[in-house]
């Protein structure tokens, strides 16, 4: 219980003219930002009056990413994409029969290539 037999919600950091002025937890302040917002978004992350879904911005060109094809994968990334474990991709690798490239020591993929060997390698039902 806080002065005045009111529960204390904050530390006290002062006592003001009209009572003891209190310093908000991070959680407060967190609620009091958002409700700051006209919808609920934390400040920057709003996307306007028109709605529109903001597209993601690639890290090195600092622009919004629109053509996934141009992706490069990692080992890990290339396994998860193809739902596979990261042994079958050096495999496929070793023996020639996955396109890639290297930096370092390290393996890397181009999703259009991936793709297109993926087409590739599909094998038609007929059905």
């Amino acid at each position: 219980m806080g002065i005045c037999g009111r529960p204390s919600f904050g530390k006290l950091i002062a006592l003001g003219k009209s009572g003891p002025v209190k310093k908000l937890g991070r959680k407060n302040q967190a609620v009091r930002r958002m409700k700051a917002t006209s919808n609920g978004n934390p400040r920057g992350t709003s996307n306007g009056a028109s709605g529109k879904l903001i597209k993601p911005i690639n890290p090195l060109t600092n622009k919004p990413s629109t053509e996934q094809a141009d992706q490069i994968l990692t080992v890990p990334m290339l396994a998860e994409y193809l739902l596979c474990h990261p042994s079958t991709i050096y495999r496929l690798l070793k023996n020639k029969r996955i396109p890639g490239f290297r930096v370092g020591s390290d393996w890397r993929f181009r999703r259009s290539a991936i793709d297109q060997w993926l087409n590739r390698a599909t094998i038609a039902t007929g059905r």
